[in-house]
């Protein structure tokens, strides 16, 4: 409950310091953590701003505005596989893989996250009734799928698909 009202008092005070591309990273996990990550869009706007400049990579920061593709700018990337597309390792080594997608924001989401133990293709779609998601793992790899807040288990991996309603 102290980092809920925290992370409130952090979204409406104007007069904080804007993080650096970096450390946004961490702003979106505290997001994440106080139930508040609908939030990360308007701090996406940064980066829409480079697209919009037809950049081809992104900058290293928002001042001098070089672009030499720096990694911790690239935020954007690790928020669509890690919670938009929502997989996770959910043991060590992606030993067990977890697809948790965030589902709030988006309407739609596909794409296909590299991971230790092979590409994860996800797919979902978000309707008045719920949300329906398709996966493919890695064969023998197991799987979790979570969406509101249930838990479904594929022991194998492999084709998944799952129908889930309800409301986040």
């Amino acid at each position: 409950e102290e980092a809920k009202r925290l992370m409130d008092a952090v979204l409406t005070d104007e007069s904080l310091f804007p993080c650096s591309y970096s450390m946004t990273f961490y702003l979106f996990r505290a997001l994440e953590m106080t139930g508040n990550y609908a939030h990360s869009q308007r701090y996406l706007k940064t980066w829409e701003t480079m697209m919009d400049k037809h950049m081809t990579t992104w900058c290293e920061d928002p001042v001098t505005e070089r672009s030499d593709c720096h990694g911790w700018s690239s935020l954007p990337l690790y928020e669509y596989a890690n919670m938009i597309l929502g997989v996770k390792p959910a043991l060590p080594g992606y030993e067990k893989i977890r697809i948790e997608p965030f589902t709030a924001i988006h309407d739609l989401a596909d794409g296909t996250v590299a991971t230790a133990r092979g590409p994860v293709d996800v797919k979902w779609v978000k309707d008045a009734q719920g949300v329906t998601l398709d996966a493919r793992a890695p064969e023998g790899t197991p799987v979790e799928v979570v969406l509101y807040g249930k838990t479904y288990d594929y022991p194998q991996g492999g084709g998944i698909r799952v129908r889930a309603g309800g409301s986040l």
